[in-house]
């Protein structure tokens, strides 16, 4: 599937009604554009992938950007109606966190994770809010991973394994 149909597919669920699945697609088609930029811009040393096109990085850079903006777009307008889009509403906010940091909107970011650190959650949850603060604080548009967690001196967690 070509990176720009997603953000058509979210469009249609969007004029359907269905904001959440609209979402969820949008979202997908981030992460399908991230993982474009990051194979054209040679972030993988052992790729085998053909050489960086700065053009060809940007555009994808642009198009998970506008992915991001749309899933943020979507979950909101659940939100707006008192429906949730995740299992609960502290991991919404986690979810809504990590998009509006994603796309550099910092101070959205670090609204989304206190709100969820204030449903007072538990564990790895609560930890991934705390850490989506930081990342917001620091001015961190960048991808992080769950591993991150454990790694950092300022958390204390033992995912399970």
């Amino acid at each position: 599937m070509r990176q720009d149909q997603h953000p058509s597919r979210a469009r249609l669920h969007e004029h359907k009604g269905s904001d959440a699945q609209a979402g969820q697609v949008a979202l997908r088609g981030a992460w399908a554009a991230g993982d474009v930029a990051d194979r054209q811009g040679g972030e993988d040393e052992g790729s085998t992938e053909r050489p960086a096109d700065d053009e060809a990085v940007e555009a994808a850079r642009e198009a998970a950007a506008r992915c991001r903006r749309l899933a943020i777009a979507c979950f909101e307008a659940d939100r707006k109606r008192g429906l949730t889009f995740a299992d609960d509403e502290a991991t919404a906010d986690a979810l809504l966190a990590d998009l509006h940091r994603r796309v550099g909107d910092f101070d959205a970011a670090r609204a989304c994770a206190r709100t969820g650190r204030a449903r007072e959650p538990e564990g790895l949850l609560l930890e991934v809010l705390r850490f989506q603060v930081r990342l917001a604080e620091s001015g961190d548009a960048d991808c992080h991973h769950l591993g991150e967690i454990e790694e950092d001196d300022e958390f204390t967690i033992i995912l399970p394994g």
